[in-house]
């Protein structure tokens, strides 16, 4: 596993050597790699001080480099776990991709990445946007990855849809917990803050409060759906789902 990041990653600093001079600076493909492959906008000193041991050592071999990120302790440190804030195009294709939806990859996919600022192809500088997380913080953005997900799960984005009664577990109609619990480890897999759940739990429970029983409702499926896709879109538009 770690070979193969390893080769992926360089791939990638080789992509950029002509722009970055990597090669010349070892700090800037430490920082690089750090950023890409440690999930840390500010590596440790300590790792940074054995990255450019290794860079020296190796000539500036650039897979021994990342080898090294990769097998350093740092790198599995729980302080680095889901610390990065995923890019606009991260954050759309990984929406699309938990949700299973179907899509044909229209304008509106690509207008909403650039709302949330990270137009495609549109980048000043040949280098790209940047890897800090600091670039995809704003109240605009944030609001902008909030509807994205709303529309997602609401099927009101051209050429995408969700099948959210999929994401209904059989026989939780009655099981609050049951249903947070299935939604949270198909779309995060993994758990989620207590404030979060918390949030999850209360939306839940509003929204039941104003929904009549099925005997006695045949818009139930219907409604029952919406409920999902509510309790989704929060999901998503989590911290929990937003980092990487």
């Amino acid at each position: 596993m770690a070979r193969a990041a390893s080769q992926r990653c360089a791939g990638a600093v080789q992509a950029r050597l002509p722009w970055c001079h990597a090669c010349q600076d070892p700090q800037n493909l430490i920082n690089f790699c750090g950023a890409r492959t440690h999930r840390a906008d500010e590596p440790p000193a300590a790792l940074v001080d054995r990255v450019a041991a290794r860079f020296t050592e190796t000539g500036g071999d650039i897979r021994e480099v990342v080898r090294a990120i990769l097998t350093s302790p740092e790198f599995f440190s729980p302080k680095h776990y889901r610390n990065k804030i995923k890019s606009p195009l991260d954050l759309v294709a990984s929406m699309v991709r938990a949700t299973g939806a179907s899509t044909n990859g229209a304008g509106q996919l690509i207008q909403a990445v650039a709302r949330m600022g990270a137009p495609l192809y549109l980048c000043q500088p040949p280098t790209g946007y940047g890897e800090n997380s600091s670039e995809w913080l704003s109240s605009a953005t944030l609001l902008e990855r909030m509807n994205f997900a709303v529309a997602l799960t609401g099927a009101r984005i051209n050429g995408s849809r969700v099948e959210v009664s999929r994401f209904a577990p059989p026989g939780a109609t009655n099981a609050p917990d049951r249903i947070i619990n299935h939604l949270v480890a198909t779309l995060v897999h993994s758990d989620v803050s207590p404030e979060t759940r918390e949030n999850l739990a209360r939306v839940l429970s509003e929204t039941r409060a104003k929904t009549t029983p099925v005997n006695y409702d045949s818009r139930a499926p219907q409604k029952n759906n919406e409920m999902i896709a509510t309790l989704m879109s929060l999901i998503l538009g989590s911290r929990e789902f937003q980092v990487k």
